[in-house]
């Protein structure tokens, strides 16, 4: 997708994202060869895991609900939750990054940044 905005629009300076457009920006940048002079990170979360065993819990669900979720994550998709995960794809940047995140942050915890 973000390729295809930057096909549209013309050339792309920089990209930014929030919580998972974070991970987002982190993984197309890290998958497809983008000119850019770099990212933008607020808040990264570094994949849909944490957030489904952390909402489970959170309802009271059986951890065979959150095997479920990943399962429909994956379907739906089309790819593995683990191709997801950011902490891969920054290993992989060659553009600079600013990582912005609040280590009081309740929603994405400090760690992912």
């Amino acid at each position: 997708m973000i390729r295809a905005v930057a096909a549209t629009v013309g050339p792309v300076h920089a990209l930014a994202g929030h919580s998972f457009g974070a991970a987002a920006v982190a993984i197309a940048l890290a998958e497809h060869e983008m000119d850019v002079r770099g990212a933008v990170l607020l808040a990264p979360a570094i994949g849909p895991a944490l957030f489904v065993d952390r909402f489970t819990g959170m309802i009271g669900l059986p951890a065979a609900r959150a095997e479920g979720m990943m399962r429909h994550i994956t379907q739906t998709i089309g790819r593995e939750p683990r191709s997801l995960d950011a902490r891969w794809a920054v290993k992989h940047l060659h553009v600079p990054a600013l990582v912005v995140h609040d280590p009081a942050d309740r929603e994405v915890p400090w760690l992912h940044a």
